[in-house]
Formats: C-alpha cells, sequence, structure tokens
C-alpha cells in the first residue's frame, strides 16, 4: 500500500474485497452511522414495493443465499474515512423495518411456510429434535419463535468493499450497479451531480410545500421525479440560456455552474409560496410538469416589489381564464398541445407567455424594480468597453454572478475599486457611483485608463489564483463582494506579507465568513492588518491565543 498526501492509493487488483457478515451485524453498524445508507445521489430506500419485502424476509428465514450487497469505502482528506452502502440498501432498509416491526408479512408472501428444529426436553430430562414449521403470514418479528428470530440476526450476507473510492468512484458504481435494476432518468441523472447539491435538493424536496400543498404523486417522491423538478426549477430559474432536457446533461452542467446560493434562493422562494397558498386546489399548475415554469415566473415577480399576495391572485384569475387568453396570436393551453414538453424552445416560450399574461394583469413590469447592480452605465470609452467585454468572461464572474447586467456592473465596480484613489479628490470618492466613476475616468488620458485596467486585470489574476484553494460555493465569493476582493489584491501587492501567511488568513477567513452586508475594501484590509499584526505579536510571546483571530477573523 503507497500513500501520498494523505490520500490512500492502492494498486488495482488490491482495491476490491469480499466479506460476510450478519444481519445484525449490518442494521447495527446502519444504526451507529459506521455504514451509510445515506449516500447523497443514492435513490430513497422506500422505492421497493410490499411484495419484494415480504419474499425478502421469507427468503432470509428459509435460509437462501442472497446476492451481495455493495459498500464503498470513501477516504477523507483529514484520512478519516466514511463506509457508504451504494447497492442493496432497499435488501438492508427492508429488513431493518421488519426487525423494528413495521411491518407483517402479507397474505401473498411467496413460501411462507419456514421449517425449523426445536429443542425439547421429556419430563424425565430427556432432550430431543422436533421438526416445526411456522406461517409468517400476518406476523411480526416479535411474533416469530425465538429460533427463527435468532436464524434472522445471524443470517450471512455477503459485501463486495471497493477501497479508497472517490466521490466519483462512488456516483460511476451507483449508476453500474443500478443499471439493472430499473434505476428511473431521474434516478440516474442525480448521480452525475455530485454529493453537496445532491443533497440540497432532496433537502428541498422534503419542504411542507411539496408534499402539503403542491399536487405531486407518491410515486414522484420515490422514482427521483421530485429531485428533478428541482434542478429543473435551478436551470430555469438561473440558467434558461443553458437549458438541457437530458437529466445526465442537466445535473453535470449544474455541477460545474451552479452555487448554494441558487439552491438557498429557490428553497425561499419556495418558503414564500407555502406562506400563501392555503390549499393544493388553488395551485394545480404546481405539478411534476409545470413547476418549472412557474418558479421562475415566481422569480420575475419578485422583482415588482408586490406583496405576494399578488402573485396568488394572479395564479387563480390563471386558473380560471388566463390559461385560454391570447398573447401574439397563442394561448398557453395551445402551447401545451405542441408537444416537446421538455424541448428548449417550448420552455422558453411558455415562460414568455406567462410573464407577458402576468405583466399585463398586475399592471407592472419587472423593469420597476431593478436592483442597484443591475443598473445599466453609459459608458462612451471603447477600451473601457474592450476591459468590461474581458472582465465579464473571468472565471471569477461566470462562476458567481448570473445576468449580464450585473457581470458589467461587477466590472466597472472592481475598476473602480482599483482607480477611484487615482482619478478622484478625496472629498469626492465619499459620493462616487459607478456611473460618476465612468464619467470621470472616461475624461482621463489614455494612459491614465490604460494604467488603471492594466492594474485590474493583474489583480484579478493574482485574486483568481488565491480563490482556488477557497471552496467555490463560499458566500465570501458572492457577487458583491467580487470588488472588494479586487480592491484587497492590490492592497497585498502593494504591501510587504508573507505568501503562505495572507494564504493562512484568507482561507481561514472564507471558512468563517458569515457577513450578510456587501464587504468594503477598507473593511478587508483592516481585517487583514489586524490578523497580521496580531501573528507578529504571537510569535514575539506577547500575545495569548485568540479563536477569533486565529481563525482568521
Amino acid at each position: 500500500m503507497k500513500q501520498k498526501t494523505g490520500i490512500i492509493q492502492r494498486d488495482p487488483f488490491d482495491r476490491v474485497k469480499r466479506e460476510v457478515k450478519s444481519v445484525s451485524s449490518y442494521l447495527k453498524a446502519l444504526e451507529k452511522k459506521t455504514l451509510r445508507d445515506d449516500y447523497p445521489t443514492q435513490r430513497y430506500s422506500e422505492y421497493w414495493e410490499k411484495q419484494k419485502q415480504y419474499d425478502l424476509v421469507s427468503t432470509i428465514l428459509h435460509g437462501y443465499p442472497i446476492p451481495d450487497i455493495i459498500i464503498a469505502e470513501e477516504i477523507n482528506d483529514n484520512d478519516t474515512y466514511w463506509i457508504w452502502l451504494l447497492d442493496g440498501l432497499q435488501r438492508l432498509s427492508t429488513l431493518a423495518m421488519y426487525r423494528n416491526n413495521a411491518f407483517k408479512c402479507g397474505k401473498n408472501t411467496d413460501n411462507p411456510i419456514i421449517s425449523y428444529q426445536l429443542i425439547v426436553k421429556d419430563e424425565d430430562g430427556t432432550t430431543h429434535i422436533e421438526n416445526k414449521e411456522y406461517d409468517i403470514r400476518g406476523k411480526l418479528f416479535r411474533q416469530l419463535p425465538p429460533e427463527l428470530q435468532e436464524r434472522f440476526d445471524e443470517f450471512n450476507i455477503g459485501a463486495t468493499k471497493y477501497l479508497a473510492c472517490t466521490p466519483d468512484d462512488i456516483e460511476y458504481h451507483i449508476r453500474r450497479y443500478n443499471n439493472s435494476r430499473a434505476m428511473t432518468a431521474a434516478q440516474k441523472g442525480i448521480t452525475y451531480l455530485g454529493g453537496e447539491y445532491a443533497k440540497v435538493a432532496k433537502k428541498i424536496v422534503q419542504m411542507d410545500f411539496f408534499r402539503d400543498k403542491g399536487n405531486y404523486t407518491l410515486a414522484s417522491f420515490k422514482n427521483g421525479a421530485m429531485e428533478r423538478v428541482v434542478l429543473e426549477s435551478i436551470m430555469t430559474c438561473f440558467f434558461i440560456d443553458d437549458w438541457n432536457k437530458n437529466p445526465n446533461a442537466m445535473c453535470s452542467f449544474l455541477q460545474e455552474h451552479a452555487k448554494v446560493s441558487h439552491f438557498n434562493e429557490l428553497q425561499s422562494y419556495i418558503e414564500r409560496l407555502d406562506e400563501i397558498v392555503e390549499n393544493k386546489e388553488e395551485i394545480p399548475m404546481f405539478n411534476s410538469t409545470e413547476t418549472i415554469l412557474f418558479m421562475p415566473l415566481f422569480r420575475k415577480f419578485t422583482r415588482f416589489g408586490l406583496d405576494d399576495s399578488c402573485f396568488m391572485d394572479f395564479l387563480k384569475a390563471f386558473d380560471i381564464e388566463l390559461r385560454n387568453k391570447s398573447v401574439n396570436g397563442t394561448t398557453y393551453e395551445e402551447i401545451k398541445t405542441q408537444g416537446g414538453t421538455k424541448d428548449k424552445a417550448v420552455i422558453m416560450n411558455k415562460i414568455e407567455l406567462l410573464t407577458a399574461l402576468m405583466t399585463e394583469y398586475l399592471g407592472t413590469e419587472e423593469s420597476t424594480s431593478v436592483s442597484a447592480d443591475e443598473e445599466a452605465i453609459a459608458i462612451d470609452n471603447d477600451t473601457i468597453s474592450d476591459f468590461i467585454d474581458d472582465f465579464t468572461a473571468r472565471d471569477i464572474v461566470l462562476s458567481h454572478v448570473d445576468t449580464q447586467a450585473q457581470k458589467n456592473m461587477v466590472a466597472v465596480q472592481s475598476l473602480m475599486a482599483v482607480g477611484v484613489d487615482d482619478i478622484m479628490l478625496p472629498w469626492e470618492i465619499d459620493n462616487a457611483t459607478p456611473q460618476s466613476f465612468i464619467e470621470t475616468l472616461q475624461k482621463k488620458e489614455p494612459e491614465v485608463i490604460d494604467n488603471i485596467i492594466e492594474n485590474t486585470d493583474l489583480y484579478t489574476d493574482c485574486l483568481e489564483d488565491w480563490i482556488k484553494n477557497i471552496d467555490n460555493n463560499s458566500p465570501l465569493l458572492n457577487r458583491e463582494n467580487i470588488p472588494a476582493l479586487v480592491g484587497l489584491a492590490k492592497y497585498v501587492c502593494e504591501i510587504s506579507i508573507d505568501d503562505d501567511l495572507f494564504m493562512d488568513w484568507l482561507e481561514n477567513y472564507a471558512l468563517g465568513y458569515t457577513h450578510t452586508e456587501p464587504l468594503s475594501v477598507s473593511y478587508l484590509c483592516e481585517r487583514l492588518d489586524t490578523y497580521i499584526a496580531y501573528i507578529h505579536s504571537k510569535n514575539s510571546g506577547n500575545s495569548q491565543p485568540s479563536a477569533a483571530l486565529e481563525a482568521g477573523a
């Protein structure tokens, strides 16, 4: 066995082993979480139908062998590890439920008469064996004879164990072992999403709104359809231009481009809808097919600045009459009959038509509530325009900024963070806006403009190198903080600071970051200065440790 940088590496022939344990051992491991059955991309345990559960109990009590379960060892960065149950989830879940008296074997149980031997003593003390039979139909585990309870607990199940797996290895094995077990397209697609987002998506599916007020079938909660509703809603809300109806392609795209903040924003919309909806009869459109149209519609509504009850009024009017109202020569119901319900063009046409119906009904427009970071900035300088085009194509912008208007604003604000001190007087800076900064900059000599742009590019290059070790979902990297981070990069490049010391501070600061308001350049610089002073004092023996400062606060 070789070991490198904390990750166990094994030769391919040493990465799989087989082991055998009793039912009771597996169930205890599941209860203690030493064997985890909740890998985020795994399908739900209740997917098995009752008949299969009854027949499995019968098979175990007869002592007949069952296929191996599949488990995987995932090594963490700190050399700890998790053991995940990848295949056999339904089998062990069924056995756990029966062991806990959660169900009785039904009348259609296959081969329900179980034979066993009973050791008895006669009145004279002679010991002999009697052959017994027991009908398990209609019986809970606690009603079984002690001999059959013991047989159940001690039944051996084999396991194929994959060692030193990465998350990608685990998701590959989940797909591989489920290929022959009728895994739905949605269930298979979510294995391309990655564990973190899959876990968040499943958490959203469990929200009261979907179960109590939405019009979704029970099966949709078992076969992965609800996770697909959530993920497709993320796509239509935030990435409609990149829509792909193929679940595998969609989940792969979201794994690369989505952020936790997108899921949090969707969750906030669902919570708001839950507040205004009384019962599922009011919102028949929130079903497995149409939810992905009305979620982005509600997102558009939130920019109007109206009370949420107004959206509920629109939904009621839509259900009664507006679904048959013509917009540009067609109605919503007519588009529904055209087929291709998941085609990109159809999705976009429906959302556009719904938006037109809603804005007309409410007598408002989305543009009446444009946020400050989406305001248009007038730019009459080709050099500055070219800079903005290049800046908005950077990875840090593409990964953390949604709309083009927001990307343009982040570019201007980053330029401002670097150059405002060079082109404005101190009393002008306090009241400076992105538009006033651009107007002032455009009046400067070309050399001044070129110098500020060149420096902004340099400092942003540094920033993108530094954040490679930071979780891409850290709220520190939210769009409103990018300009301040670019300004911080300027400060770091201008002062003398050890690279390792700065990176320790930045990574710790990102881990503990909880601010809700946008950061300023001055605040970040002050935090860094405080940390540097603390470390220097600590190294000289003049300071007691502080948990907050140790964490880079």
